[in-house]
């Protein structure tokens, strides 16, 4: 089944993959060459209970990235090329920044906005023409030089948010996107401790140090995450349809986390072998003592009203 995972790795930005396969069989994040997607998780679902029976709010993106907005992050130029399917299969896939640029390999531009935009779930996005889902490309965007230094210094969310503040302004300088908000009620889950009380490790990682998530489509493994990060990644797993997860766990520590189920039949042949024969759900509460707990979240809707294809370099 398809499904939108993200993911950062050592302080890196969110890429993005179209598809849990894609995820098992290509090297799709820089510098790593494992099967499982390495994310450092860097900016958390912001969640609060609502007065309403059952219904949880959650802080919309665009709040939560205009104020995240890095000053003086842009790109100086960018190529926009469409990928070559050729050439694609053997390169890595998603958003990948260096020193001096950033480089996007095979996106779409459904992908790229929900990447500039931290969008946490496919069902807050919606409108737009069919090229945005048909259409893939390849950008090799150079960093402003007045700019180049303060990002070789950050790491972490600081750095995604510089990398999402360009990629929002290539949006709109070259594809003339036009996107606006509204409050949309979806279904989600609200991460919950389980009736017998959490089995939760303490991190063993030095204070400070940045969450790892490391997740495929039957484990994960994890350091130093609090319950929003791993709500967070839980939303971005293709088996729980797109649902948005929040943390209503209460707890606030950081924990070293390891997870094995059986994923559903959409993903079983790539996976592998199951390591346990428990649903995402059931691993969830017999090896961590949490459980998903059906609600309503009212988040912000993204809503493309304007996009072009990008023109000439």
């Amino acid at each position: 089944m398809p499904g939108l995972l993200l993911g950062v790795v050592d302080g890196g930005v969110w890429l993005l993959e179209r598809r849990v396969m894609a995820l098992l069989e290509r090297r799709v994040v820089w510098g790593w060459r494992g099967r499982m997607v390495c994310a450092a998780v860097c900016v958390a679902v912001m969640a609060a209970a609502s007065v309403g029976l059952g219904m949880v709010a959650v802080r919309g993106s665009v709040a939560q990235e205009v104020r995240g907005a890095v000053a003086g992050a842009a790109f100086e130029v960018a190529a926009i090329r469409p990928t070559d399917p050729n050439v694609a299969a053997k390169h890595d896939m998603g958003v990948l920044p260096y020193a001096d640029r950033v480089l996007v390999r095979d996106q779409t531009a459904r992908e790229l906005i929900v990447f500039a935009y931290d969008i946490q779930s496919k069902d807050q996005l919606s409108g737009g023409p069919g090229w945005m889902d048909d259409r893939r490309y390849d950008i090799d965007a150079t960093i402003a030089p007045s700019f180049v230094a303060e990002f070789a210094e950050m790491k972490g969310a600081e750095r995604t948010a510089a990398v999402r503040t360009m990629m929002r302004g290539l949006l709109e300088k070259r594809f003339h996107l036009v996107l606006a908000t509204e409050p949309r009620e979806l279904p989600a889950y609200a991460l919950v401790v389980a009736k017998g009380g959490a089995k939760l490790t303490p991190t063993t990682a030095e204070s400070g140090a940045a969450p790892i998530l490391k997740m495929d489509s039957s484990r994960m493994v994890s350091e130093a995450v609090s319950m929003r990060d791993l709500a967070e990644g839980l939303t971005k797993h293709a088996e729980l349809g797109g649902r948005v997860v929040v943390d209503r766990t209460g707890l606030t520590g950081r924990y070293d986390v390891a997870l094995a189920w059986t994923p559903n039949e959409g993903l079983l042949d790539a996976a592998g072998p199951a390591r346990d024969s428990s649903s995402l759900m059931e691993a969830l509460e017999k090896q961590l003592g949490l459980r998903l707990q059906s609600t309503r979240a009212r988040v912000d809707g993204f809503v493309v009203r304007g996009i072009e294809q990008p023109g000439g370099n």
